[in-house]
């Protein structure tokens, strides 16, 4: 079942991936820490369409 976001904030230390696909597959959105580049705003290729995220802690 996929979420309806169109948004993200990422309030985290480290990059997160948003994907269109469960298992982090698909189209995918990246937003950077807190603070740095871009870490919020609108989602676009996953915009109402997100399954997935990942964050680079993860690995």
């Amino acid at each position: 079942m996929k979420n309806h976001a169109a948004s993200v904030y990422n309030e985290a230390s480290w990059v997160y991936w948003v994907y269109c696909n469960s298992n982090y597959a698909g189209p995918r959105d990246q937003w950077d820490p807190e603070g740095y580049g871009t870490f919020y705003g609108n989602l676009n290729a996953t915009y109402n369409e997100n399954a997935s995220q990942l964050a680079n802690a993860d690995i």
